[in-house]
């Protein structure tokens, strides 16, 4: 499965983490925010343009929402963009956004959840 993982900025370590593992598993990570230098640039819309075709390419998303982040971050706006696409879409951690509860509760919890998620 092609995956897209979105999460705050300051997780990217976690990210990469779980592209690894993602890819191990034999999933295709096309996600290239964080492996990219990140630092800010005056005209930021190449790299929004960039997040939005890795979006459109994969088959699911992944946000990741970590209970101890504060609820700001482009994260969201990919979840957005995820949700007018009609993607799969998986939430990794709470539920802190009104549009987190437009998923089913099989799309949203821990590690072990998103693994049963990735089989279907």
């Amino acid at each position: 499965m092609k995956i897209y993982i979105a999460s705050p900025h300051d997780c990217a370590d976690f990210v990469r983490e779980l592209a690894d593992v993602l890819e191990e598993d034999s999933h295709d990570v096309v996600s290239t925010w964080f492996r990219q230098d990140v630092g800010y640039v005056p005209d930021m819309s190449n790299k929004a343009i960039n997040d939005m075709d890795d979006i459109r390419s994969a088959d699911g998303i992944i946000i990741y929402n970590p209970k101890s982040h504060n609820s700001r971050g482009g994260f969201h706006t990919e979840l957005g963009i995820a949700l007018a696409l009609e993607k799969r879409i998986f939430l990794l951690g709470e539920r802190t956004n009104v549009f987190h509860w437009l998923l089913d509760p099989h799309e949203q919890g821990g590690m072990k959840e998103l693994k049963l998620w990735l089989s279907t």
